[in-house]
């Protein structure tokens, strides 16, 4: 079957009531330039949603972005409000860092939270993934979208699937993780119906992963 996605991950969607929040968490906190911007078209609208407004692209000269889409209805409150990580069908936003610790000050700097302080914990599967010892912490973003952010600090074989240099250590999206109980039906969808493969498949076992989110019992 012809797969219906093509290529790397090209940008993330956000909804978002706070616009001006969520542009700043976007510029200030994650460091990324404003690439595009403008108001959605009738037929957009139509595609996407009536109350969506206008929109703005986030990002670098290369790679992914995230693109914002404003939503006029001040009461509306994010779909999983307090949701964490690990809930299942929570779909969390996750790029590389060259300085994690850097990012993590940066971040709490602007007045955004984490989740939990960064930390370190081994991950081990086939090629091109290899033995890597990652730090990552996790931040919410102003409407309600989670973002972890990763350094690769050692690494036995493989190749990074996560750009780990950037212009204002924070890279744009490498991929977007989802959460599930049962992983069999998402598997079934993304072979089958999307046409896509895994390009690892490995189990996290470190202790420390499940920390930077609190509440998660291993």
């Amino acid at each position: 079957m012809a797969s219906l996605i093509c290529g790397p991950l090209q940008a993330v969607r956000v909804v978002t009531n706070c616009w001006e929040q969520s542009c700043r968490f976007y510029r200030e906190a994650l460091g990324y330039n404003l690439l595009d911007e403008g108001a959605l078209s009738i037929r957009q609208k139509a595609a996407f949603g009536e109350k969506l407004n206008r929109y703005s692209l986030w990002g670098y000269d290369s790679g992914s972005v995230v693109r914002l889409l404003e939503l006029e209805d001040s009461q509306a409150r994010p779909i999983r409000e307090g949701a964490q990580a690990y809930d299942s069908g929570m779909a969390v936003i996750e790029g590389g860092t060259p300085d994690v610790m850097r990012a993590y000050y940066r971040v709490l700097g602007c007045r955004f939270g984490a989740y939990a302080f960064p930390k370190n914990f081994y991950v081990e599967g086939p090629e091109p993934l290899g033995k890597v010892l990652m730090k990552s912490v996790a931040f919410i973003g102003p409407a309600g979208e989670q973002v972890f952010v990763t350094k690769i600090t050692q690494r036995e074989g493989g190749v990074s699937l996560l750009k780990e240099k950037s212009v204002e250590g924070i890279n744009a999206p490498g991929n977007v993780a989802f959460s599930l109980v049962d992983r069999q039906p998402l598997d079934n969808f993304w072979r089958a119906i999307v046409g896509l493969r895994p390009v690892n498949d490995l189990s996290v076992n470190d202790e420390n992963a499940p920390k930077l989110w609190p509440g998660h019992l291993a």
